[in-house]
């Protein structure tokens, strides 16, 4: 909501703090695709803006579950490849689905008045 209010009304919308978090943002996301790729060496090592980005939009909660899904990602990948390899795709799609039906539902039942 806060990013659809931004576009339509402009960054007048926002404390002036925002504003200063957005070009500290902007500086740093700079900073780190320049270190990508002055240093190649330490792309491993740096995060995606992309990434960070999306993660500071969304919730928290969101964040971490992403977070958490992509923990136990690279844990199978390292302890058990092949599962890894076969399941873990599936099952993780698998979850993001049946969330967005929940979500579906779960809005037509509160329209509906059920909830």
């Amino acid at each position: 909501m806060g990013v659809a209010k931004v576009l339509s009304q402009g960054l007048s919308t926002l404390p002036p703090s925002a504003v200063m978090a957005m070009v500290v943002a902007f500086v740093v996301g700079v900073a780190i695709v320049i270190i990508d790729r002055v240093f190649p060496k330490a792309r491993p090592y740096t995060p995606s803006p992309a990434a960070l980005g999306i993660a500071l939009t969304i919730p928290a909660y969101t964040s971490f579950a992403m977070f958490l899904g992509a923990f136990i990602a690279w844990m199978l990948e390292h302890k058990a490849p092949r599962w890894n390899a076969s399941y873990t795709i599936p099952i993780a799609s698998g979850c993001i689905a049946g969330e967005s039906i929940m979500g579906v539902i779960l809005a037509a039942l509160m329209a509906l008045g059920l909830l």
